[in-house]
């Protein structure tokens, strides 16, 4: 199930991937040349030695790279298909699967960017008090300004108007 705009003062971010493949790009070289040293390795070593190096240098690099692929197929899984909508009633939050977490801005506990983290992977958390929803800058290019919808919005509070 997937949420679109639905008025004019709905706005829905949705998740690149940019810096997901800029990321797999570079650790691709990494586990191609484990594997390498992996079958290397247990050419060098064979079964019928008995070396336990065996284990160490074939065994063990194949397996790092099996665990680092394995990490970049389950953080694509995750974040592939998440979207978060603002419109001035609700926080929507849509994670690929299942039904989207809609939080009335009354209700929102809002704790943006820390300032130590402002300039690496900056990170915001949204919560209603049983669903907490984090969302990096890494996988929302329009982070900044989700962020400043947010305040705007929980700022806005106390006026009827809320702008989106």
């Amino acid at each position: 199930m997937d949420f679109a705009r639905t008025g004019p003062k709905e706005r829905v971010f949705k998740v690149s991937l940019r810096n997901f493949w800029l990321l797999s790009g570079i650790a691709t070289p990494f586990i191609v040349a484990l594997i390498g040293m992996g079958r290397f390795g247990l050419m060098a070593f064979p079964a019928e030695t008995g070396d336990p190096f065996r284990f160490l240098t074939g065994y063990l690099p194949i397996l790092v790279s099996v665990i680092c692929f394995g990490g970049l197929l389950i953080t694509f899984a995750r974040n592939a298909r998440r979207r978060i909508g603002v419109s001035p009633k609700y926080f929507l939050y849509l994670e690929g699967k299942g039904q989207p977490i809609h939080i009335r801005w009354e209700d929102v506990l809002y704790s943006g960017p820390r300032p130590d983290q402002r300039n690496l992977f900056p990170s915001a958390l949204v919560s209603d008090g049983k669903n907490f929803i984090r969302f990096e800058k890494f996988f929302f290019t329009d982070f900044e300004e989700i962020c400043e919808i947010i305040q705007t919005a929980k700022d806005n509070l106390n006026r009827n108007e809320i702008v989106i």
